[in-house]
């Protein structure tokens, strides 16, 4: 347990399958994994090196990139409150939620804009380098973060995260 009371490393749940990128034997696995999430929005969420937690919806769906290491690059709004802590975090995680039904819709509500209560009611738990696995996730990806630090043309700050584990339901 943590701090927080919360377990350290995920669980499997019931339905949930996960899979170590470097045992999975090339990115078909990972391709599938993330194809899958084309309704869903992505929230990105890590811990900063002072234990706050931070979660922000991306700018812009996350894309594979297959040359090299399996990586997920993402963007961030150029105001997004958290974007020090993403520039700084050894690992992120990718949760891709459905915005479906009322609660993924919510989730997917506090994940958008500068609230300061993101995490307040929601079940999680910790994943590689203490970034928040969100249960409502129907796939997470964990990731090693590379911030580019440089802003696009439209003011996104684009990141890089290679791609340690992922799970998804199903």
């Amino acid at each position: 347990m943590n701090s927080l009371g919360r377990p350290a490393t995920p669980t499997e749940e019931p339905g949930m399958t996960s899979r170590w990128v470097a045992h999975d034997g090339g990115t078909a696995g990972l391709a599938l994994a993330l194809r899958r999430t084309g309704e869903c929005v992505a929230i990105v969420t890590a811990q900063g090196a002072d234990g706050s937690l931070v979660g922000a919806r991306c700018a812009q769906p996350p894309a594979l990139s297959e040359t090299g290491a399996p990586a997920l690059g993402w963007t961030l709004p150029g105001g997004e409150p958290g974007l020090q802590v993403f520039t700084h975090a050894t690992h992120v995680a990718l949760n891709f939620i459905l915005e479906q039904d009322e609660v993924g819709a919510d989730v997917a509500r506090r994940f958008t804009g500068p609230r300061t209560d993101k995490f307040a009611p929601l079940a999680f738990e910790f994943g590689l380098g203490g970034a928040p696995l969100l249960e409502r996730a129907v796939a997470t990806f964990e990731c090693e973060n590379r911030p580019h630090g440089t802003a696009d043309a439209e003011g996104r700050w684009l990141f890089t995260g290679l791609v340690r584990r992922y799970r998804q339901t199903g």
